[in-house]
């Protein structure tokens, strides 16, 4: 594959970003809601009104261009592109138009195409009555145009594959607000897959993650949250959650603006029983949900957690908190994004320059792209001291960002951090910013994608993977701590910390943070502990922002996707 041609598919993108994403789980199509109604096509698929495909029969390894196919679309939108503000370009076309167009796509892009093997995409052009079944179908044949080989450790080449519906990816993208408690949750319980849905077991042991400030989980009562780190759900509107099988428990996970919900927690502190009555109200990603100035002796230590890279003021909020912290004349920085499943790679290139500043920084590449071919010599992305596109983020465009001029951080990470997470740990590492890991060994995700809108599905199929400065990138297998005292490679120094449920985020008392100011103070790692309440089969993450499927039996409550996991996404400079 030519050069041009991959920047020819990158610049037909209706939003212009690239994504990478890692270990998430695929939406359930029918249950999204679109931007727009795709109208239905002619009744049935013999029809004499009904359209004829590009290609009315397949050839083996016979390719025409994907621009062939671009935009015929069995289910054709109207109306326009929130995010651009330009009308759709869909036009009617066939199931199988759609099926080749994924064909051509992989073809011409996908980083891994050794590993294809052509195949006629007629068995799946089953034509379907709706647009919610029709995304399902194509699912289906989009999951055959992936690698099944493994690494040398053993896993997927590639985890990274999968849809969405672009009414949902254009909520992404502007960060539309959404019924939410705000509410992050872990499961402790065991879980289940059937039919690429996952299931909690019973007995079931569903804990708060985190809680995002200013939601209603975060309401101050009695001089305390609602809501803490570490609570335990007991019952839901009366019901039992950890064995029952009442309706009523979907009622956590599907906030409900509308009506109020009562559930009994297991309180993190006391171990007793607490009821809590909360309503949820749309609200949005907070991307710094703590910072703060801790006292270490005579010098001052920042704290930021910070959840993502992907909402439009993922840029601003991380800016804020630098000023604030800069102010305060912070010696050293920690920074908690043990469940930063990534975002904007714009935005993970300025968070570098807002850690290291003008001096490490200046003219030094974040991050560049190897494609099918090799190095690409005109994707070498610099890290960013300036405001970006203000479509996609909230700092204006060209005004300087405010910088801590750091050259060593100490980073808090689990398996939970992904993607941009690691681009920024990467880049850091790759100009000689000293990167200190606390915690556990990231996802491993080097790996990106332009995502492509075609016929109100977007598709993420792998195109390219990154390297640093120094032109490293073989993280496949995540970040590891290591007590060495140098770097080799994706070893980095630092200590194997125990995620701590049992303390709060930003507390000195909780565990990793703790284990980073004590390496701070003496360059040594903590003993690893042995938590009360171990997360040891922490199988599946839920947002309560996902959505159960009332139709499954309510004794295996689904687990829903975090909609903030794993990915990557970057503007794509067109030419």
């Amino acid at each position: 594959m030519q050069y041009r041609q991959w920047n020819k598919v990158a610049s037909s993108t209706v939003i212009g970003v690239i994504l990478a994403l890692a270990n998430f789980s695929t939406v359930s199509c029918g249950g999204s809601k679109n931007t727009t109604t795709p109208s239905s096509p002619p009744p049935g698929s013999t029809s004499p009104n009904s359209p004829r495909p590009v290609t009315s029969s397949w050839v083996k390894d016979h390719y025409l261009p994907s621009s062939s196919y671009r935009n015929r679309c069995q289910f054709p939108r109207t109306g326009q592109n929130p995010v651009r503000k330009v009308p759709f370009p869909d036009q009617r076309g066939t199931m199988l138009d759609e099926m080749y167009y994924l064909r051509s796509l992989t073809k011409e892009t996908y980083l891994f195409i050794e590993d294809i093997t052509d195949m006629d995409p007629a068995k799946y052009n089953i034509v379907q009555s709706d647009f919610s079944k029709h995304a399902v179908k194509m699912e289906e044949y989009f999951n055959t145009l992936k690698s099944t080989k493994t690494t040398a450790s053993g896993n997927l080449r590639d985890k990274y594959h999968y849809i969405l519906l672009s009414s949902d990816y254009y909520k992404r993208v502007l960060n539309t607000p959404e019924p939410s408690f705000g509410i992050s949750w872990v499961l402790f319980s065991g879980s289940e897959i059937r039919n690429n849905q996952t299931y909690m077991q019973i007995p079931r042991d569903l804990r708060v993650r985190f809680v995002e400030s200013g939601s209603p989980a975060a309401e101050i009562v009695a001089g305390s949250p609602k809501v803490k780190r570490g609570d335990k759900v007991l019952k839901v509107n009366g019901a039992d959650f950890v064995r029952g099988t009442s309706s009523e428990l979907n009622a956590i996970l599907s906030p409900d603006s509308t009506k109020y919900t009562t559930v009994v927690f297991q309180d993190v502190d006391t171990n007793q029983e607490k009821t809590v009555v909360m309503k949820a109200k749309d609200i949005s990603r907070q991307p710094v949900n703590v910072s703060k100035v801790i006292e270490a002796g005579d010098d001052k230590v920042g704290y930021i957690h910070y959840t993502t890279f992907a909402t439009k003021n993922s840029d601003s909020s991380f800016n804020d908190a630098v000023k604030t912290l800069k102010s305060a004349g912070v010696d050293d920085l920690v920074l908690d994004i043990r469940y930063n499943g990534g975002g904007y790679l714009d935005v993970s290139s300025m968070v570098g320059f807002m850690i290291a500043g003008q001096s490490n920084t200046a003219g030094k590449t974040f991050k560049q792209f190897v494609i099918q071919s090799g190095l690409d010599p005109r994707y070498k992305y610099l890290f960013h001291n300036s405001g970006q596109d203000e479509t996609f983020f909230s700092v204006p465009r060209g005004e300087s960002l405010a910088s801590l001029n750091l050259n060593k951080v100490y980073v808090l990470t689990t398996n939970r951090t992904c993607s941009a997470s690691e681009s920024l740990i990467n880049s850091l590492i790759g100009i000689d910013v000293e990167v200190i890991l606390i915690g556990g060994t990231t996802c491993g995700k080097p790996y990106g994608f332009v995502p492509d809108d075609n016929c109100g599905i977007t598709y993420n199929t792998i195109q390219f993977a990154g390297v640093n400065h120094k032109g490293f990138g073989a993280y496949a297998d995540g970040f590891i701590p290591s007590a060495s005292t140098s770097n080799t490679e994706a070893k980095v120094k630092g200590c194997v910390v125990v995620d701590d449920f049992n303390n709060q985020l930003g507390s000195e008392k909780e565990a990793l943070l703790a284990a980073a100011l004590k390496y701070r103070k003496d360059g040594k790692c903590p003993p690893l502990p042995v938590p009360p309440s171990p997360p040891s089969a922490i199988s599946a993450i839920a947002s309560s922002q996902g959505q159960v499927n009332e139709s499954s039996p309510q004794s295996n409550l689904k687990v829903p996707d975090d909609p903030f996991y794993d990915e990557d996404l970057l503007l794509v400079p067109l030419d």
